[in-house]
């Protein structure tokens, strides 16, 4: 068989691969009944279009196919998109059905670069993730959120007093990296027991701790290029991250949060200091040793490594970026300053007193969902869901 025959079969085997994926996205796909533009629903390129040919106009796009094709609709192949303008009730069902049978996105879960198999954020056997997930219930219960609520109130203290610092001194403020930081804290002190100073969130007003740095970076770059080019993303996370750094260094901040994430989680196992049994790790680590646990084995290093990374990514992909437009929006409205300062005066007379409750700050209008800016909520995945749900929702 010479050259040109089995370049032939080759490129007729490949075209054919096209046309079915082409068939299937369109026809047989478990979105393919959500509307929208075709094109969208065959290929990624679609999204990468506006995102990286038209300078990021993907926003100002999904805006006015939501008025054409109406509150859901379906952007890429894998991923439908929600209006906070129009949402109802039923659009919500639509996308967080718990009798869909579908199964999260490999291509956007698999930018985290983590070692184990599955991770709880993207385990699609529901036995399995029930029996995971069963030591870490109660920490999501309504029984947690005291514990929850007090270390979030810790976090803000910080970030309000290296705020009125940076204030003071008449130095600008990193106020995005500050959210970050922010964001960080609260997460470390739900996966872990403690954190070495020198990579703790909050060190200082400059907001550069290396975690909050890492992060930023994986978030802003390898979930680009996920969302926008997932057969390239997959082929590179698919090699060595020594190889990749040879020819790029714009992954070095997954691999640094990684490291980071690495030795954290070895400090949780060895430091000897007081360890909370409210944490993530802390239950992992002794989830064996519960008597009504269904794990009969020691969690494997590598699981609480990606475990720690899921985790830490998730808690930390919306907040920064809703906090940062909310108060960008904010900035540039003298009215709705006015009305927001009236609104916490009210509630908070006396600024040296710590915080309001989270109850009572959720009933001011213009802290409520949407209140700032409407389209804050979807900023960093543009979508109330990235792919399809697992089964059970």
């Amino acid at each position: 068989m010479d050259i040109r025959t089995i370049a032939t079969v080759f490129f007729s085997i490949l075209l054919a691969h096209r046309a079915f994926l082409v068939f299937y996205r369109l026809y047989l796909h478990p979105l393919a009944t959500f509307p929208g533009p075709r094109l969208a629903a065959v290929s990624t390129l679609y999204r990468a279009y506006y995102q990286f040919w038209r300078d990021g106009k993907l926003l100002h796009k999904t805006i006015k196919l939501h008025k054409k094709y109406g509150p859901v609709i379906r952007i890429s192949p894998n991923e439908v998109k929600s209006s906070i303008h129009n949402r109802t009730a039923i659009s919500y069902f639509d996308i967080y059905s718990t009798t869909f049978n579908g199964r999260k996105d490999p291509d956007f879960y698999n930018h985290l670069r983590v070692e184990a198999d599955t991770i709880l954020l993207i385990d699609d056997d529901t036995g399995e993730h029930k029996a995971r997930f069963q030591p870490l219930a109660s920490l999501f219960s309504s029984r947690q959120y005291g514990q929850h609520e007090s270390n979030i109130a810790k976090n803000v203290e910080r970030f309000s007093s290296l705020l009125s610092c940076s204030a003071h001194k008449h130095v600008p403020c990193r106020l995005a990296a500050g959210y970050r930081s922010l964001s960080l804290g609260v997460m470390n002190d739900f996966v872990f027991s403690d954190i070495p100073d020198n990579v703790k969130p909050m060190a200082s007003v400059e907001f550069d701790d290396p975690l909050t740095i890492a992060t930023g970076d994986v978030l802003n770059w390898t979930l680009w290029l996920t969302r926008n080019f997932p057969a390239l993303s997959s082929i590179i996370m698919r090699l060595p991250s020594s190889l990749v750094s040879m020819v790029t260094s714009s992954f070095e901040g997954a691999n640094q949060m990684f490291q980071i994430i690495s030795q954290l989680v070895e400090h949780e196992k060895n430091h000897i200091g007081p360890k909370s049994k409210d944490c993530v790790m802390q239950r992992l680590l002794n989830a064996h040793r519960d008597s009504e646990s269904k794990i009969a084995i020691p969690t494997p290093d590598a699981t609480l490594r990606s475990e720690a990374v899921g985790f830490t990514l998730a808690g930390t992909a919306d907040p920064p970026n809703i906090l940062a437009f909310g108060t960008f929006m904010a900035a540039r409205d003298s009215e709705m300053q006015k009305g927001l300062y009236k609104e916490l005066r009210a509630i908070w007379p006396d600024l040296r007193s710590p915080a309001p409750s989270y109850n009572l700050l959720h009933q001011l209008p213009l802290l409520v969902s949407g209140g700032i800016h409407p389209e804050s909520p979807f900023l960093e995945l543009d979508s109330a869901n990235p792919a399809t749900n697992n089964r059970g929702g």
